[in-house]
């Protein structure tokens, strides 16, 4: 009984933690422009799905897919400035065209990996060698 709240604590931690990251990004994208930035998930997420993508079908290796998603990803978040964000400016746009267009680029990736990937979790093979998905401390399973 004590484990599995124990394992439910240490998931929920970890689930946790990258929302925590992802709402920091909200929050300093608020503080800088004052503007709520919807794509800052899509972009998350995009960023995932990419190092999904070149470390388990391409097999790329891990620091290479790390590397190309990053990448493609910092390519992506200088186009949506270019021809997104700077537009909507100039323009005189507010705060809700700005909301509308991430939440539409939100929506649209979302769907796209949808279509594409499927809507049910991925399996992903361990990164640190070896055969396990998890690491066991006293019992409970963290994943790798």
């Amino acid at each position: 009984m004590l484990q599995d709240i124990l394992q439910i604590i240490v998931s929920g931690a970890s689930i946790g933690a990258t929302y925590g990251l992802v709402g920091l990004g909200v929050v300093f994208l608020w503080l800088t422009i004052s503007r709520i930035n919807f794509a800052n998930i899509s972009s998350a997420m995009l960023a995932a799905y990419l190092f999904y993508t070149f470390y388990t079908l391409a097999n790329l290796g891990f620091f290479l897919s790390f590397v190309f998603s990053v990448a493609i990803i910092a390519l992506y978040g200088l186009g949506l400035r270019t021809f997104i964000y700077e537009p909507i400016r100039k323009r005189g746009g507010g705060r809700l065209e700005f909301v509308v267009a991430t939440l539409m680029l939100c929506t649209f990736w979302l769907n796209l990996i949808i279509v594409t990937y499927g809507a049910l979790p991925k399996p992903f093979p361990p990164v640190f060698g070896g055969s396990q998905d998890f690491v066991s401390l006293g019992g409970i399973r963290i994943p790798t």
